[in-house]
């Protein structure tokens, strides 16, 4: 069906890493799911830690499963609104205010963080701390993130690839 295949598309967008490589003539490439990702057409490995974070929704009161979608992090990259929520599809229906950016990825000071912009709920679930809009918070393996306590919110869940 057409929406499966977008679907499959978009999360495919989720996985894209910038090469390293000023030269490649591609400059981007799909995650691979190694531990040790490289770029495929030019050859070269990505530089540093990598998070790689895996998306899970609430499906009864306290168990949340997978949703088998990827994103993959890199400097300056954007969350939004369809990835901290299930209710939010991105597609060609999304209101101007769905396509903000709520949140960013940066590499700052030697660790890579998540920026909240504007997220009410966002928890970090492994340190039961709270996550206000204009903070910050670190991605280390194995770490817990609620991105929304709202219906359809989700958690992310990181795991440091190239560590």
């Amino acid at each position: 069906m057409a929406n499966e295949w977008e679907t499959a598309l978009l999360k495919t967008v989720d996985l894209i890493q910038p090469c390293h490589n000023p030269e490649c003539g591609e400059k981007w490439y799909v995650f691979d799911n190694t531990q040790t990702p490289r770029c495929p057409f030019c050859g070269t490995s990505h530089k540093g830690t990598l998070p790689v974070l895996d998306l899970y929704f609430k499906y009864d009161d306290e168990i949340w499963k997978p949703e088998n979608h990827r994103l993959m992090v890199y400097h300056n990259q954007y969350l939004f609104k369809w990835h901290v929520s299930r209710k939010v599809i991105r597609n060609e229906s999304l209101t101007a205010e769905d396509k903000k950016p709520v949140g960013y990825f940066t590499f700052y000071q030697d660790k890579w963080v998540l920026v909240n912009q504007t997220l009410t709920s966002m928890k970090d679930l492994t340190e039961q701390k709270e996550v206000p809009p204009n903070s910050m918070v670190e991605l280390t393996e194995g770490k817990k993130i609620l991105l929304s306590n709202e219906e359809g919110g989700r958690i992310i869940y990181v795991t440091m690839a190239n560590q």
